[in-house]
C-alpha cells in the first residue's frame, strides 16, 4: 500500500468528509505494517463536546475501504 500510495490524504479526506487541508500526510510504519494519519480536530482534546479525548476511536470508517491487492 505504501508504494502504490493507495492510502493518501485525498482518500482519507473523502472518507471522513474533510478538506484535504485537515488531513496529515500518512505516516507508514513498516515493521508493524501500519499507517498513521492525523486529522485536524474540530475541538481541543477534553473540551466540552469532545467525543474522543485520545483521538483513538476514529477507525470505523477505515473498515469500509477497499484497497488493491498486491
Amino acid at each position: 500500500m505504501k508504494r502504490e500510495r493507495a492510502i493518501n490524504r485525498a482518500l482519507i479526506a473523502d472518507l471522513y468528509h474533510l478538506s484535504p487541508d485537515d488531513v496529515g500526510e500518512p505516516i507508514f510504519y513498516d515493521p508493524a505494517k501500519a499507517v498513521k494519519v492525523n486529522l485536524r480536530r474540530p475541538l481541543a482534546s477534553g473540551n466540552v463536546g469532545d467525543t474522543d479525548v485520545y483521538g483513538a476511536q476514529q477507525h470505523g470508517l477505515l473498515l469500509t475501504m477497499v484497497l488493491p491487492t498486491p
